[in-house]
């Protein structure tokens, strides 16, 4: 089986465009919450601002065969159930949560 070709080929990039890119990436990151705590820093999620970084993230797009594809889309429906049953149980998340 051949496969398939790029949507995008990375090698022609400018590495001046792929740093400014990252950068901005990273900039749009913080500036909208797009962040996790780094457990490497004792204090992080008990100090605000300390020990975040950017939540990861694709900056372009990766192809992925097209059966993943249809497996999300009917596991979709599934898992939004799931999301709104719990988003509906306080008590549930309230415990989930503290144990963190």
């Amino acid at each position: 089986m051949e496969s398939p070709k790029p949507i995008l080929d990375f090698e022609k990039f400018d590495d001046g465009f792929v740093q400014k890119l990252v950068y901005d990436a990273l900039v749009w990151s913080s500036l909208h919450g797009f962040v996790i705590g780094d457990k490497t820093y004792q204090r992080s999620g008990t100090v605000p601002g300390v020990g975040m970084m950017h939540a990861p993230i694709a900056l372009l797009p990766t192809p992925f065969p097209e059966s993943y594809w249809n497996q999300a889309c009917e596991v979709a429906p599934i898992f939004n159930e799931l999301v709104d049953r719990i988003s509906l149980d306080g008590k549930f998340i309230q415990d989930s949560l503290s144990r963190f």
